[in-house]
């Protein structure tokens, strides 16, 4: 781990994960840049990929969507970044010395307006166009767009591509040897011998898994380096799966079924890990620490846990059965600071489930976004400090339903401080009551759990949630005289059961409870605060867990734009209308 580690800002960190770097979402080959402007659709196109960059796969597919239908276009590319007008948009795409390069022959956009061509890098297009292992090139979608009525076509955005060299890579096999060379044709047998080529070179490089099935534990003990990861990866559209059935871990020497301490670069991605006699996939002590796109399943402790490491990225991954009689959590985030968890599947508890996601500890410089907690019965999303200082996390976004609380802030212990939180455009609903822990079946709780007495808390913001049927209440604030600088603002709490907005005997110092809106009973110890409404917040079908609210809601236009979040759940800009909704919703004209 780097002592030096620069702290992300929330900022720079939602910029990453909308920009879909490498080190962001999926499996992308390349990065987005440059803008597109919107063509007759209504949007503008933009551009992805599929594959790889790696040279010997020769994989790469190129989309673009959406595009007027029935039209045509084609994909060109050349090596340097531009940004000049051209059509009804900008040419992304510069020359250099080398000149543009058309992809050929042209496409059509079909019914369903989209432009989607493979690149063989075999047969370029001019010589000079020849892509090669260390070589950058940047690609754009050119297409038709009459209906505009202005120039008569338009482009995508650019998307930008780093080639990588053959040299570095190895592969593995079901019907592999150990004893052979490790390539496509001729791979090696176990997933351990490739990341020991990998370690052997001292240097990064990627160790792509055949389809099958692979009873081993893998340990990582080789650092990469910026654009040279230590990359363990899926073969693309395999799924390769790492089964600890059989094997046991009596000498508790275990991290994981996979397993990395003390190394950098690391990227993990697209392999399943079942049956773990402990963590799934754990990493500790790192920097630069990814685990994408992976399944993990039946694991006696964490599916995915992250430990004492900085600039680590949790992305996209699914965790089933966690937490089968061991201890932390089904997503574990302990010690770890700039991190991004963002696009996580929990499901599916065992009877000694412990919470679905938990930062804890002295995390710190978060985004914990786009997550789904569904059927955990403990807490959904955890913020614990316990005995540490957990500070600047953000839990914007996500989904929380069917569990003991849907997301709780938590001090346990007398030492622990947690503070700067910013809780934004959540969708908490029917968690219940639960036998795990005291104030449990609420949307959003401010806990005094744990064996402290102060649970020291401050600088809390819980704006533009929604909460709706939760057994306790939409928001509870549980009696704790060391709490300070709390806000809920903007908040629907609609037919929770006990309360909307509850309290314990003591309404803490420093409590600012404003522009919220509440539907249902109010409980014995319920709080409103200023500018309340009570009415229908009008969901258009919150049966169905659709709680987008209708153009007619008493929510529309009345919430406030102090300190709320500058988009809602959809990414939709705030406000839409004359002043922001309340809930996690906007509603746009």
């Amino acid at each position: 781990m780097r002592a030096d580690a620069p702290k992300a800002t929330i900022a720079v960190i939602t910029g990453l994960l909308a920009l879909g770097t490498p080190n962001a979402r999926g499996q992308a080959p390349g990065t987005n840049y440059c803008s597109s402007t919107t063509n007759s659709t209504g949007q503008p196109a933009v551009m992805s990929a599929q594959g790889s960059a790696y040279l010997d796969l020769n994989d790469l597919i190129l989309h673009a969507e959406p595009v007027p239908p029935n039209q045509m276009g084609i994909f060109f590319y050349g090596p340097d970044q531009a940004s000049v007008p051209f059509g009804d948009g900008y040419r992304c795409v510069g020359p250099g010395s080398q000149g543009l390069f058309r992809l050929m022959p042209p496409l059509p956009t079909g019914q369903a307006g989209t432009l989607t061509q493979a690149v063989d890098y075999n047969q370029p297009p001019q010589t000079a166009g020849q892509i090669t292992a260390g070589s950058t090139w940047r690609f754009q979608a050119w297409f038709r767009d009459p209906v505009a009525g202005l120039s008569g076509f338009n482009l995508s955005d650019g998307y930008e591509i780093s080639f990588l060299p053959s040299t570095l890579m190895w592969f593995v096999s079901p019907a592999g040897d150990d004893l052979g060379p490790g390539t496509l044709d001729e791979p090696f047998l176990t997933i351990q011998r490739g990341m020991n080529e990998i370690g052997s070179l001292g240097q990064g490089g990627t160790v792509f898994v055949r389809e099958g099935t692979y009873r081993e534990q893998v340990v990582i003990s080789t650092s990469g380096s910026p654009g040279s990861e230590v990359i363990l990866r899926n073969y693309p559209g395999e799924s390769p799966r790492i089964d600890g059935e059989g094997l046991d871990n009596d000498d508790y020497t275990w991290g994981g079924l996979i397993q990395s301490q003390f190394y950098d670069h690391i990227i993990i991605e697209g392999l399943e890990v079942h049956n773990s006699p402990l963590a799934g996939i754990r990493l500790a002590e790192g920097d630069h620490l990814t685990v994408r796109a992976c399944k993990t399943r039946n694991t006696v402790e964490s599916g995915v846990g992250i430990w004492h490491s900085t600039n680590v990225w949790v992305l996209d991954n699914e965790i089933r059965l966690a937490v089968d009689g061991g201890g932390q959590e089904c997503l574990t985030i302990a010690g770890v600071e700039n991190f991004l968890v963002a696009g996580n599947y929990i499901t599916e508890p065992t009877a000694l489930t412990h919470a679905g996601i938990d930062i804890k500890g002295s995390s710190s410089y978060g985004l914990v976004t786009d997550n789904f907690v569904d059927g955990i019965p403990r807490n959904g999303i955890y913020l614990d400090a316990y005995n540490q200082e957990l500070h600047h996390v953000d839990v914007i976004a996500n989904r929380s339903r069917l569990c003991a609380n849907g997301i709780t802030l938590s001090a346990e212990q007398d030492e622990g401080v947690l503070h700067d939180i910013r809780v934004m455009n959540n969708l908490c609903w029917d968690n219940y009551k639960v036998w795990c822990c005291q104030n449990v079946g609420a949307g959003i709780l401010l806990s005094s759990l744990g064996g402290g007495s102060q649970h020291q808390m401050y600088n809390l913001a819980i704006i533009n949630n929604t909460c709706y049927g939760n057994e306790l209440a939409g928001i509870y604030i549980a009696e704790n005289d060391h709490r300070g600088a709390t806000v809920l603002r903007n908040n629907i709490l609609a037919e929770n059961v006990e309360a909307q907005i509850g309290c314990g005997d003591t309404v803490p110092h420093d409590l600012t409870v404003d522009h919220n809106l509440s539907f249902g009973d109010a409980g014995s110890d319920e709080i409103s605060g200023t500018d309340h409404l009570w009415a229908d917040p009008l969901f258009v079908d919150a049966a169905g867990a659709d709680f987008h609210i209708e153009p007619g809601s008493p929510a529309v236009d009345q919430g406030s734009s102090v300190d709320a979040p500058a988009t809602d759940f959809d990414g939709f800009d705030r406000p839409c209308g004359a002043e922001v909704d309340i809930g996690a919703y906007e509603v746009c004209p």
